[in-house]
């Protein structure tokens, strides 16, 4: 969740200049919501709990995964919804059906594509910005659940969005 969260406080303070700075924010949780909205209803119709969902923390060994419902699935949702060409493609469909939103989309998206690339360390499907045609993996810096960097990040976005509220930025 605060990595959702972060990319839409990212993107509203990059953006926030822009008469339509709510739709950039909006559009970088787009690659995560394709993903876990149908990820969630399936764990949940499998029978797994809250509980059992907040312990996974999106970093289990191939093993335990294996034998979870769905899970073949959520990874192949993941890895779609967090491709550089599939966000390429979907960016040229609105482009064509919705002018106006076609830089919000974007720009949102493929800013929370980058910020992925190095806050994914060690997760559990990993980045694939070429999927399908390639399973090339990057696997980022650090994990974005690692204390510090969410301490670290927090804090340049109190002092991003104080520098905001005062009118430097």
């Amino acid at each position: 969740m605060v990595d959702l969260v972060s990319h839409a406080l990212w993107a509203y303070a990059l953006f926030h200049h822009q008469p339509d700075a709510y739709w950039y924010a909006a559009f970088t949780l787009l690659p995560d919501l394709l993903w876990a909205i149908p990820a969630l209803v399936g764990f949940f119709a499998s029978g797994m709990s809250i509980g059992q969902l907040r312990r996974m923390r999106w970093k289990l060994p191939h093993e335990s995964t294996s034998r979870m419902p769905y899970f073949s699935f959520v990874r192949t949702a993941y890895h779609a919804s967090h491709s550089w060409l599939l966000m390429a493609v979907a960016s040229l469909v609105v482009a064509i059906a919705v002018p106006g939103l076609a830089v919000p989309f974007a720009a949102g998206v493929f800013l929370h594509l980058a910020m992925d690339l190095f806050v994914h360390k060690d997760s559990f499907a990993g980045q694939v910005p070429l999927y399908p045609l390639s399973n090339w993996k990057v696997k980022g810096f650090v994990h974005w659940s690692n204390r510090k960097f969410i301490a670290a990040n927090y804090a340049l976005l109190i002092i991003v969005y104080a520098l905001m509220v005062l009118g430097r930025l």
